[in-house]
């Protein structure tokens, strides 16, 4: 998927921008048009951090052979809408901005675990939520590959169920010439 990565500072003052402090990492839900989340600058003179998962109105899937890293004024819009009308005081035209690509399940939830062959193991789909969620996620994958049940339900997230639906319903497939 192709998301946005985009930075800002205060509406009257470039060289200012929220801090961690004045705006710790938040997600907010903005009802049908999505979520919004981000974070103050984390070093002075840094930049605030805000992002969604894009403008759900557009097709975010890309093609290996022919991804478009240039970030155009309609793939921000969507974002400098949202930032506008939630944070009056920063300036809605990003500072700086650059594309992000990411992973994402059908169902939007990790994927973890064996597939057929137990020496295949596969630890994907974050989502975008990968990184925020790496300490849990490694742990539970490290007790999978030891053969140590894990004390988090880890069912919705086995890989077994992108092959093998339950109660034989169909596996939902996407395209499987675009990464998304």
């Amino acid at each position: 998927m192709r998301i946005p990565q985009c930075w800002f500072t205060y509406q009257h003052d470039s060289d200012a921008t929220p801090s961690l402090a004045d705006l710790p990492p938040f997600q907010r839900d903005l009802g049908n048009v999505g979520r919004l989340w981000g974070h103050g600058a984390a070093q002075l003179g840094g930049l605030t951090k805000l992002g969604t998962h894009g403008d759900p109105t557009r097709d975010r899937n890309v093609y290996t052979n022919n991804i478009d890293r240039a970030v155009h004024s309609e793939d921000v819009a969507h974002l400098s809408k949202n930032v506008a009308h939630s944070f009056p005081n920063v300036n809605p035209v990003p500072a700086k901005s650059k594309i992000c690509l990411l992973t994402e399940s059908v169902d939007n939830q990790f994927v973890l675990g064996p597939v057929g062959d137990p020496r295949v193991f596969v630890a994907s789909g974050g989502s975008g939520q990968g990184f925020k969620h790496a300490t849990g996620v490694g742990e539970i994958v490290a007790d999978m590959c030891q053969g140590i049940k894990s004390s988090i339900d880890t069912g919705f997230m086995h890989a077994q169920r992108m092959i093998e639906p339950p109660n034989g319903a169909a596996v939902a497939q996407r395209p499987t010439s675009p990464i998304s």
